[in-house]
């Protein structure tokens, strides 16, 4: 065992600029056009939703989880780099499959909360008046609508569940797990520090997002085209009497 253990540590590199440059340079062609298009297909539908809500908007109710948890404008920093979280997490992947598989779960995490935006629409009550830069910057480009679920949560748990497989691939992983670990701890927890999300926003996004990740450590997206291709080819089978020739399939 300890043999082993030693042999694959050996395997392990440093995480460098040059070790992630490598990393990123897989399918980065496929990376960019799933990034487009899951912008596109995610965030326009949910900003139209948000500005233009077919039903009455609710304001949720503040609770005293929420009253507890100290308003943190500093945090808004932190809150933004939400962004570069989520991206990191997907272009640093190296195969096919897994890149995919990213996008297939962020699609249906995107498309659940769109949903339910759509035949519930929510939002948070009205955000302080204090304005630093950062945090003036988050209230004016983010809408208080769109609360119930959390994307923010959502999406930021399921990134690091991903970003938890791949850091395993480098020396002294425990250590950088920890550090992604605690990022996404303070970008969750700034969703509520900032007042830009209620404690039951926090809850139902969390689900959200760790249906996700089981969604991905069962490699379901990969099962369900698998399955779809079986039926695909008996249905074939059925319709002409043959195998389909390699060329067809």
């Amino acid at each position: 065992m300890d043999a082993t253990m030693a042999a694959q540590r050996a395997r392990k590199e440093w995480m460098s600029v040059g070790a992630l440059g490598l990393r990123l340079r897989e399918h980065l062609l496929l990376k960019l056009m799933l990034l487009v298009g899951l912008m596109i297909g995610l965030y326009g539908p949910f900003k139209l939703i948000q500005h233009f809500p077919l039903r009455p908007v609710v304001t949720l109710p503040v609770t005293w989880v929420d009253q507890a948890i100290p308003f943190l404008p500093g945090l808004a920093v932190p809150y933004m780099s939400f962004w570069g979280y989520i991206v990191a997490a997907g272009l640093f992947l190296t195969t096919r499959a897994d890149i995919w598989r990213y996008a297939w779960v962020m699609i249906g995490i995107g498309a659940i909360g769109n949903l339910v935006f759509l035949v519930y629409p929510t939002q948070v009550p009205l955000r302080p008046e204090y304005m630093p830069s950062a945090y003036a910057f988050v209230v004016e480009h983010d809408n208080p609508g769109n609360a119930c679920p959390s994307l923010h949560v959502a999406v930021t748990l399921f990134s690091m569940i991903v970003m938890h497989g791949w850091l395993a691939d480098f020396r002294w992983s425990a250590l950088l797990r920890s550090i992604a670990w605690v990022w996404a701890t303070v970008i969750i927890f700034s969703t509520a520090a900032l007042r830009q999300h209620l404690s039951i926003d926090v809850a139902f996004g969390a689900v959200l997002g760790a249906a996700g990740g089981i969604a991905w450590y069962l490699q379901l997206p990969d099962m369900l085209y698998q399955r779809g291709m079986r039926r695909q080819l008996i249905g074939g089978i059925g319709a002409s009497g043959r195998l389909p020739e390699s060329g067809e399939r």
